[in-house]
C-alpha cells in the first residue's frame, strides 16, 4: 500500500483512543495497514531512558554505530 503524496496522519485524541489504542489493548492488530509502523521507543532493555535519542539509532537508514571511547 502506497501513500498518496501530500497525506498526512493527524489523529484527533478521541481517534487516537477509539480506533488504534482501543483495539490494540484488545489485542487486536492496531491498524489493518503498513502504513504506520510501531516501534518500541525504549529500545529492547539495553538503553537508559536519556539514550532514546541517541545518534545511534538503529531505525536510521545507512546508520553506523560509532565507538563511545
Amino acid at each position: 500500500m502506497s501513500v498518496p503524496v501530500g497525506y498526512k496522519f493527524r489523529p484527533t485524541d478521541q481517534e487516537l483512543v477509539i480506533d488504534y489504542l482501543r483495539r490494540k489493548s484488545k489485542g487486536a492488530e492496531a491498524l489493518p495497514c503498513d502504513v504506520v509502523f510501531e516501534r518500541e521507543i525504549y529500545g529492547t532493555g539495553n538503553k537508559f531512558p536519556w539514550q532514546i535519542f541517541t545518534k545511534n539509532d538503529p531505525w536510521e537508514e545507512g546508520n553506523s554505530t560509532s565507538s563511545r571511547s
